[in-house]
């Protein structure tokens, strides 16, 4: 603390009075020991900008500020923020923010950065790295704002101030640097004429209100009403709801099955700056201990006379190639793969169990209705695998097969593949291993088409029957 406090007042003295608060608590002592107090320190600003998230590490935000050409690294952290680092930057030719295709102007907002060329994929104009921009997003497009190629790019030339076509240029020694800093499709980059600031003190924690909202929003598409579900959108946005009615269906259809339906939030990560508010998550549906992630839901939010609205909703993420994606298309989907899912993996349990039961009371007739009529193993077809099992199971007096830690490694409509550890005991012997099963449909029924048997690190035990 002791020497955060140092950097700060140092700065403080040195007259740099824009943007390098570290930590709320010895801002205040730093303060504090410069006899700043009251309005004194009110009056000490910081980007009007907060990125929280639910993940136990720094979050890296890029602000840029068009009218002094400068880009800024933030970095947030608990109830910490820190510019990181500060470079020169070159935006549009012309001011203001990007309307329509050509007007050379940079667009202004919160963005994303959905893709990643180096030198050799990059004409020379565009330096030795380049990460283009999901601009235009839902908002611009709500605007009607148009154009594309907007990049976060080096350069080879001489850089000068406003002297791009509308993308933002860094010399390519600058966008080295913050490179490692960019994470696709997470990191925002935040675009203004000029940085709205904000007294510290006064900066809202953003974690409680929006995260309070969006589990609001969630828990009315799992089992709320269509107007409880629209009340968290502001009037003068109108989402396409045309997806709702055949949303409700599927999802009472799913959950009449499944009762324990529902869908998650996970990685959540709120990005706010001045009024307007982007919260990124994955949305993931879940029944009947399956789980089938729905895609990367992007939430845009504003303050409103009525408290946060949502103001625009689409998905993002490399599968999606821009512009709004519905959410009936992705839930839909989602809600019957986690049911495909869920039902194939009970059906599978359900003849695990009769089949190490079938195993256990040594009916080789019932036990031989499991196996595929192509399985093969160890040489033998599953006539002789039958004839061996046969041939073991005189020797004993009982068998006892059980299965713990059963997993789905591989589930489809047709194959699954599972593993469990198997605990075989007999009158003569006893061990244990890691099983592997190839299931595959046949006449209806799930089959073994394929095993195999991995002793695990036990005591040395005599030879197992596999």
């Amino acid at each position: 603390m002791a020497r955060i406090n140092m950097v700060w007042y140092r700065d403080l003295l040195k007259g740099i009075g824009r943007f390098f608060c570290v930590n709320m608590p010895a801002a205040a002592m730093a303060l504090a020991v410069l006899g700043i107090s009251g309005t004194g320190a009110q009056a000490f600003s910081i980007p009007d900008l907060v990125v929280y998230s639910e993940e136990d590490r720094p979050q890296y935000v890029i602000l840029v500020e068009k009218a002094t050409q400068q880009l800024f690294l933030f970095s947030f952290y608990k109830n910490s923020i820190r510019k990181e680092k500060q470079w020169k930057c070159s935006t549009g030719e012309n001011h203001g923010p990007k309307l329509v295709m050509g007007d050379k102007k940079t667009p202004e907002g919160i963005y994303f950065f959905t893709r990643k060329y180096t030198d050799s994929e990059l004409a020379p104009i565009y330096g030795t790295l380049a990460f283009p921009l999901d601009y235009p997003n839902v908002l611009d497009h709500e605007a009607e704002k148009n154009g594309s190629a907007i990049w976060l790019h080096g350069t080879n030339k001489v850089l000068k101030d406003n002297d791009s076509n509308g993308c933002v240029a860094l010399e390519n020694g600058s966008i080295d640097a913050l490179a490692p800093y960019i994470e696709l499709y997470h990191t925002p980059i935040v675009i203004v004429h000029e940085v709205a600031e904000a007294p510290w003190q006064a900066v809202p924690r953003v974690d409680k209100a929006v995260g309070a909202l969006v589990r609001q929003w969630n828990d009315a598409l799992v089992s709320g009403t269509y107007h409880d579900y629209l009340r968290f959108y502001d009037p003068r946005y109108l989402p396409d709801m045309g997806w709702w009615k055949k949303w409700r269906r599927v999802r009472g259809e799913v959950a009449g099955e499944l009762p324990d339906l529902y869908i998650d939030m996970d990685s959540l990560l709120v990005v706010r700056y001045d009024k307007n508010y982007v919260a990124l998550f994955d949305q993931v549906v879940s029944a009947g201990g399956s789980w089938v992630k729905a895609g990367r839901r992007k939430l845009f939010l504003e303050e409103t006379t009525n408290g946060l609205k949502i103001v625009g909703d689409t998905f993002q993420g490399p599968e999606v190639k821009g512009g709004a994606q519905s959410p009936s298309n992705r839930l839909v989907a989602a809600c019957r793969n986690v049911y495909d899912v869920a039902v194939t993996e009970k059906s599978v349990r359900r003849m695990l169990d009769q089949w190490l039961s079938a195993w256990s009371r040594m009916d080789m007739d019932a036990y031989g209705t499991f196996y595929a009529g192509d399985f093969v193993f160890d040489g033998m077809n599953k006539k002789g695998w039958l004839a061996y099992k046969r041939k073991l199971n005189w020797q004993y007096d009982y068998i006892r097969v059980a299965m713990d830690n059963l997993r789905f490694v591989e589930t489809s409509p047709a194959v699954c593949v599972v593993t469990f550890i198997q605990k075989y005991e007999s009158d003569r012997y006893s061990d244990m291993g890691l099983k592997t099963l190839i299931l595959k449909k046949e006449d209806g029924q799930w089959r073994i088409h394929r095993e195999s048997w991995e002793a695990l690190d036990l005591p040395p035990t005599p030879k197992t029957e596999g």
